[in-house]
């Protein structure tokens, strides 16, 4: 089966191509990698770009083109896949109401994530035709510069507009949206706000839930950060604070809208896992720097307007780690069902556990079990007649 992350191959090889022709980047590939490991330690490491105007800097352009464009760009595809109906329904609203389809893309950098959106659109949309409107604000302006100048070369069908915005400083003044929005995106920009700020969970939150206030009814707001243990933790934190104040839902990927339960354990995160089969500049890069490149990670939510709510679903699980081997020759993941974590597992040589899938379960995969072995402290076991219901595969 192919992988999500490898359905937007050719949309991504456009956009790299185009990259290439604009910005005529050096083709020092030794450089590049040391850039890029400037950059990736920067950003992920030691974290010292954070909240730097590093996309001011043209030495780090080519590294961030061929390598984090289209590393976010998946990332987002990923997200967007597991609200692809939604995204469908938009589509067939827009379509017949001939009205545009709206998104604004906040800290939007070059706009990989909107990109993404574009092309989902468009890989969805089957005979209908719809315009779409796009918003970018981010506070670089060669970053919003770049991201025209990319998205005027390959979309015929997307209006773009660029707004330079400090969502810190705007944010004080007042909304930062005036106009209803079908679709709200948000990508490794939540972690770089308010850094400074005593009570930043409060703050973002608050941020946040002025954004959703500016959703369509039918709309959503897709929020990602990097799979660290610090940016994770501090996503999943706001995003309990944001149901509980009762104006939005989840979407995905939780299979529930509790709070969650991984920070009820110490130096425990959650995020999404995705196979990816990176296109030769992404993958050349990252072997030249010694980076593995072989899925992308995140933690991510999908929000909506609370009256659009989706029922918990009981008996549904999400996958939530790799799998671990024990002592006893047991292969073992956790699960959760959006209240707790269980642990689920199977002999490792069991051949009806292999038939079923169990043992190529991935991070973030919606299951439902039937006829589960009850086994001890309320853990699951794959007995003989224990059936794998997918309900979202993600490849």
């Amino acid at each position: 089966m192919e992988n999500i992350a490898d359905f937007c191959r050719k949309y991504l090889e456009k956009h790299i191509k185009t990259a290439q022709n604009l910005y005529k980047f050096t083709n020092d590939r030794s450089l590049m990698a040391k850039k890029l490991l400037s950059l990736q330690r920067g950003l992920t490491g030691s974290r010292t770009l954070i909240g730097s105007p590093y996309m001011q800097d043209d030495s780090l352009l080519a590294p961030y083109f061929l390598y984090y464009w289209p590393v976010s760009y998946t990332q987002m595809w990923c997200i967007l896949w597991s609200v692809k109906d939604r995204i469908l329904s938009l589509i067939e609203s827009c379509a017949n109401e001939k009205a545009p389809l709206t998104l604004t893309d906040l800290g939007s950098g070059p706009a990989p994530c909107a990109a993404a959106f574009c092309d989902m659109v468009d890989y969805l949309r089957g005979e209908k035709r719809v315009q779409i409107k796009v918003l970018l604000l981010d506070s670089s302006s060669k970053a919003l510069t770049l991201a025209k100048k990319l998205f005027e070369a390959d979309f015929d069908s997307v209006s773009i507009k660029t707004q330079v915005c400090n969502m810190e400083k705007d944010f004080a003044s007042g909304p930062i949206l005036q106009e209803k929005n079908n679709v709200l995106l948000m990508s490794h920009a939540l972690n770089e706000l308010f850094a400074e700020n005593g009570d930043r969970e409060k703050i973002c939150t608050h941020l946040l839930t002025n954004c959703t206030q500016m959703l369509t009814a039918n709309g959503f707001f897709a929020l990602s950060e990097p799979a660290l243990l610090e940016t994770s933790r501090f996503l999943i934190q706001v995003r309990n604070r944001l149901l509980k104040e009762g104006t939005v839902t989840l979407l995905s990927p939780c299979p529930g809208n509790a709070d969650c339960p991984v920070l009820l354990e110490k130096n425990h995160t959650c995020h999404g896992d995705f196979l990816w089969t990176p296109p030769k500049p992404v993958a050349s890069l990252a072997e030249e720097a010694g980076l593995d490149r072989h899925s992308v990670k995140m933690s991510y939510f999908v929000f909506a307007p609370h009256d659009k709510a989706q029922a918990d679903e009981d008996g549904t699980f999400m996958v939530t780690s790799d799998p671990m081997l024990n002592k006893a020759g047991r292969v073992r993941y956790l699960l959760c069902n959006g209240k707790k974590r269980i642990a689920f597992s199977a002999k490792k040589d069991d051949p009806h556990a292999r038939e079923q899938g169990f043992f190529n379960l991935r991070r973030y995969d919606i299951i439902r079990i039937e006829n589960p072995e009850i086994r001890e402290n309320g853990a699951l076991g794959f007995a003989k007649d224990t059936k794998l219901v997918y309900t979202n595969y993600n490849g």
